[in-house]
């Protein structure tokens, strides 16, 4: 008898005593009252030990579990490994849930079928995984990005005269580099490290996972649980050429020498000049190279998001590789149009033309994250699921495209979309004549 039924059953007509002490709501009379006169029904103590959850009672809960787990095993060990894996239901953090499974696998795992051990063998996979990121997680990545967009109107930032000290003899000042803000910049991606034992475990188990499941039939494939399973561990395997991917960036390679310098004659900036010029054929050699392992790891990373997204279909984990389809894209954009040269550039001219470069190349990848955003969002919206990683989704394409995507009302007050403000009217106490 389930807790359901219980309630139920005084509704029937039953004066079974724990079903008229739950439907008063006397919910440890209940609990005893199983506990006393159902010593010998497995379903009836799972019901105590509902109770005994609820109310807060772990000591008295166990014991009910256990004594229903060894009634079960009087039957089976199959029953016997149902009923310890039924604990799920009632366990609320990771540490319980991993435990538990460790547990499972440790006592039952002979007699609980395939099915079940592709599930608990993922769960455990997904908690060392966590665990293993020494920074955030985000949605299931260890990176931390920032979805707020930067927006700057286009300008040169041209140095100001430094003050000069009139007590002593005039230096000539000079000249400070120029910097520039191109128009819009991707919030940028900044990947976490792993801690490499933990990381090296996590996979260990994960690829204990998609090993079990090659040697599943396709009726055990089928079971939404498992099938859900199998997928994130596929997901999650894939996330370390990802999170690699994350680590890779631009920086602030020096395109031009100091502007100063060329007009310079003294025998120290004449040094420094020829230096810097050497560090400037240096920096475009390795900008090309990081920009081409971008381009490529990149396209690499998003066609093997893209082959998995719609291998699972829909639903969370299709909208997870839609998620890092945008975010591979989102990373390579933000690098190549969030870049500042170190040292500046010699002109005005230069600082606008490398705006222009940088917008080229950065379009395409815009609009790449903006589909995969949207993806993900579509999703969600056809399948009334809303979870954290659509919220990112949606907050992405509010924030970068809020013509296309408005907020929604209830974040920005409400629309004024009504012609006439409502009419209120009094309470009727009669219903109008006609």
């Amino acid at each position: 008898m389930t807790l359901r039924s219980l309630a139920f059953a005084l509704a029937l007509g039953s004066s079974d005593e724990p079903a008229r002490a739950l439907a008063e709501g006397r919910f440890t009379d209940a609990a005893q009252a199983i506990e006393t006169s159902a010593t010998q029904d497995s379903e009836m103590l799972w019901t105590a030990a509902e109770i005994r959850t609820g109310l807060g009672q772990p000591e008295l809960a166990e014991a009910d579990l256990s004594a229903s787990e060894r009634i079960a095993g009087q039957r089976s060990s199959a029953d016997a490994a149902a009923a310890f894996w039924r604990r799920r239901a009632l366990l609320w953090t990771w540490e319980q849930r991993l435990e538990h499974m460790r547990t499972y696998l440790r006592r039952h795992a002979r007699h609980g079928g395939l099915a079940r051990r592709i599930v608990a063998e993922a769960t455990i996979a997904q908690f060392l995984w966590l665990l293993s990121c020494k920074g955030s997680v985000s949605h299931g990545v260890c990176a931390e990005f920032d979805v707020q967009v930067r927006r700057r109107a286009r300008d040169t930032g041209w140095p100001r005269r430094p003050w000069a000290d009139k007590s002593k003899k005039a230096v000539p000042a000079k000249l400070g580099p120029i910097f520039v803000h191109c128009d819009i910049t991707f919030g940028r991606v900044q990947g976490s490290e792993r801690e490499p034992r933990g990381s090296a475990a996590a996979r260990a188990q994960l690829r204990r996972v998609v090993t079990l499941a090659r040697k599943a039939d396709s009726a055990v494939l089928s079971e939404p649980e498992v099938a859900a399973a199998v997928l994130a561990a596929e997901l999650s395997l894939l996330d370390t050429s990802l999170e690699a991917y994350l680590m890779k960036h631009v920086g602030e390679p020096r395109l031009y020498p100091d502007r100063w310098l060329a007009n310079s004659q003294a025998p120290a900036d004449i040094r420094e000049l020829g230096r810097q010029r050497r560090e400037v054929a240096r920096a475009e050699r390795e900008l090309a190279d990081t920009n081409r392992a971008l381009a490529t790891e990149g396209a690499a990373l998003r066609k093997r998001y893209e082959e998995f997204a719609l291998r699972a279909g829909s639903g969370r984990i299709a909208r997870d590789a839609w998620f890092r389809v945008a975010l591979v894209s989102q990373h390579h954009a933000a690098e190549l149009g969030g870049a500042r040269p170190r040292g500046g550039f010699p002109s005005g001219e230069e600082a606008l033309r490398w705006c222009d470069e940088s917008s080229a190349r950065v379009a395409p990848l815009r609009q790449a994250a903006r589909e995969a955003y949207a993806r993900c969002l579509s999703d969600a919206t056809a399948r009334g699921e809303f979870d954290a990683g659509v919220e990112v989704c949606e907050q992405v394409l509010v924030e970068y495209w809020p013509k296309d995507y408005p907020a929604p009302a209830e974040l920005v007050g409400r629309p004024g979309l009504l012609a006439s403000a409502p009419q209120s009217i009094g309470f009727i106490l009669e219903p109008p004549l006609e």
